[in-house]
């Protein structure tokens, strides 16, 4: 009656089961077959997913230790930014900065330097920025967010500060 076989056929069953284990036996051979002709390589695979393995461990702590460079400098920033403490001492070194390049003359010495008023604010903050350098230099903090947030400030008060230079 219908295009297809007639599954309550006992002859249709049989027939359709012979077909499928003639497909699947055919397939077995030739996983078999391929098995047998690459089990050389084989010996090869496992170092082969290992050193794969190792270089996206190898990656993956790259990027956590750029993550955490990152972190250590906006993290260092943003108390530079919001402790009172270095707020003073910036402000300090703001007011103090245009007294000493007035007091000073070419021939100013270190020694002198030391002795002045408005010296150990100046030398104060500025250590602040030696601590952001050295940083920097060790690599614990990232070198392009560094220079983002800071190059500007650094820049103005180094055409600022001409005396110390």
């Amino acid at each position: 009656m219908g295009v297809g076989p007639d599954w309550n056929s006992r002859v249709d069953l049989q027939q359709a089961f012979d077909w499928t284990t003639s497909k699947l036996d055919s397939m077995w051979e030739w996983v078999q077959a391929f098995a047998d002709t690459h089990v050389t390589y084989a010996p090869l695979m496992t170092p082969a997913v290992a050193v794969g393995a190792g270089c996206i461990a190898l990656y993956a702590v790259h990027v956590q230790r750029t993550i955490a460079r990152r972190r250590a400098a906006i993290d260092f920033f943003l108390k530079t930014e919001m402790d009172e403490a270095l707020l003073k001492r910036f402000n300090d070194f703001e007011s103090k900065v245009e007294a000493l390049n007035a007091a000073m003359t070419p021939t100013t010495t270190m020694a002198e330097l030391g002795v002045m008023p408005d010296y150990p604010y100046i030398r104060g903050y500025l250590n602040i920025h030696e601590l952001i350098a050295v940083g920097i230099r060790l690599k614990v903090f990232d070198e392009k967010v560094s220079f983002h947030y800071w190059s500007g400030v650094l820049g103005v008060w180094s055409r600022r500060v001409v005396a110390l230079s």
